[in-house]
This record gives structure tokens, C-alpha cells and sequence, in this order.
């Protein structure tokens, strides 16, 4: 079996953005549960540099550190007790991506 030529259509896919208003969020420390809540384990937290400085922050930031890996169970959305602030949001962003067709002799 063998192929004469390929095609390359393009693909409509959802890709999830996850965002934190730092505002809002109470951090890692004093809740994380956002990070606890999310089973595939998109979420981490870090602590910053400051520009400027040699030593780290106390405070550690939740940060989405593969959101590829989210499934959208919305958990973290859920479990988060400041979401009626938006402390995270979750929204899903359509992507088109080039998809490869082989077609057969």
C-alpha cells in the first residue's frame, strides 16, 4: 500500500487558558486548594524573584504550569473560595491547526 500525495486541511480545537487574579486569590500558602482539586495536576506554585533582588518572596503564586493537561473538569473553579471574585477562571479557546490527509494510490 502506498500513498501519492498528502493534503493538509486545518482542524478546529479547543485549547483551555487558565488565569488567576492575583487580586482576588489568597495564594498558596493560605489555601491551595485549587492545587489540591486538580487531579491531572496542571497546577503548581512558585514563589517569585523580585527584578532587582537575590532572595525569593514569602508569598507563593498558583500558576498553570501545563495547560495543555487540563481536562475542564472545572474542579479548581469549584473548590475555590474566592470564585465569586473570579480568583481563577477557566475559559476554552478555539485554535485552527493544519491536519494532515494522506491519500491512498
Amino acid at each position: 500500500m502506498s500513498f501519492t500525495h498528502m493534503e493538509i486541511k486545518t482542524a478546529t480545537k479547543e485549547f483551555p487558558y487558565i488565569g488567576f487574579n492575583m487580586d482576588a486569590c489568597l495564594g498558596a500558602l493560605d489555601c491551595g486548594k485549587c492545587l489540591q482539586a486538580c487531579v491531572p495536576h496542571v497546577l503548581r506554585c512558585y514563589t517569585p524573584i523580585p527584578e532587582g533582588k537575590t532572595t525569593v518572596s514569602k508569598e507563593w503564586i498558583p500558576v498553570a504550569t501545563f495547560p495543555s493537561l487540563c481536562t475542564g473538569c472545572m474542579r479548581c473553579v469549584e473548590v475555590c473560595p474566592k470564585k465569586g471574585e473570579k480568583a481563577i477562571t477557566v475559559t476554552f479557546i478555539s485554535t485552527r491547526l493544519p491536519k494532515k490527509i494522506f491519500k491512498r494510490k
